[in-house]
């Protein structure tokens, strides 16, 4: 990361055998952060320290995001969710170990859960994707390419910087004015390093799927105004709900879709009060 903000943040860059790349802190039962699409690590960013007092944290970047080596464009689910498995094992080996998922990690986290089965003592899920392809909602997010192709130029940098607070807004964040200097340094850095679109599997609608086949607790956590859920949260839990009864719901009031980020020491307490070992 070349970003002051994010490096004064970052822990020491690790890489397992499937190419995946990983930050890690801490020591304790392994904890697995798994981010949104366009992101890496640093969706985690005021998570993985304070974590890190309860957990062996591992905060990965997904094939395709961040330092990890990107796979083919059009590779199917199961073989996604393979690599991001097969790397959640080399790290953890037979240890019991915590998933949490972010949006498009959220359902990788399900997947990963799923496939792992009773090793996984928990799966938390922050506003997460996997459902049917959300017809009929529109963010309005802007893109590099139609903002230059309105200006009939070159964007300048405080152009392209305001460009992200505006799509945060849109999506991400709910309350404007936490959209600091660090949040759009994220932003920026995230969306230049990826090579993978997540949408395909996000939009794959087999979040309900997996859920059915997990033995362990599952906690769905969401901002009350997270505009990625559509039609609603509400809707969206229940379809989790169908398949998974014992799920739990914790909304947190005046919190967009980002919520790790808007309200860390909130998300932090619930990461860390269901995650944290009983025996």
């Amino acid at each position: 990361m070349s970003d002051p903000a994010i490096k004064d943040r970052e822990p020491a860059l690790k890489r397992a055998s499937t190419g995946v790349a990983y930050r890690t802190a801490g020591t304790g039962v392994p904890l697995f952060l798994l981010h949104g699409g366009s992101g890496s690590w640093t969706h985690w960013i005021r998570n993985v320290n304070p974590l890190s007092s309860h957990f062996a944290v591992y905060a990965l970047d997904l094939p395709g995001y961040g330092q990890s080596t990107a796979p083919s464009l059009d590779i199917p689910i199961k073989d996604y969710i393979g690599i991001v498995t097969e790397t959640v094992s080399e790290i953890a080996g037979p240890s019991p170990l915590g998933l949490s998922g972010f949006s498009f990690g959220g359902f990788l986290a399900a997947g990963v859960a799923a496939t792992l089965g009773s090793q996984v003592s928990g799966v938390s899920l922050i506003g997460p994707a996997g459902f049917a392809r959300p017809e009929g909602r529109n963010l309005g997010l802007e893109s590099r390419h139609r903002l230059e192709q309105r200006l009939g130029r070159s964007a300048s940098e405080a152009e392209i910087q305001e460009m992200h607070r505006g799509n945060l807004a849109k999506l991400m964040i709910y309350k404007e004015e936490l959209i600091d200097d660090l949040a759009i340094a994220t932003q920026m850095s995230n969306v230049s390093q990826m090579r993978f679109d997540s949408r395909p599997l996000s939009w794959s609608g087999q979040m309900a799927d997996y859920l059915a086949a997990l033995s362990s607790p599952v906690i769905f956590i969401s901002g009350d105004h997270d505009r990625s859920a559509h039609p609603s949260v509400e809707n969206r839990f229940q379809q989790c709900r169908a398949t998974c009864p014992n799920i739990r719901l914790q909304i947190i009031p005046d919190c967009g879709h980002w919520a790790q980020y808007e309200k860390p020491d909130t998300v932090n307490r619930m990461l860390i009060d269901f995650h944290r070992p009983t025996g």
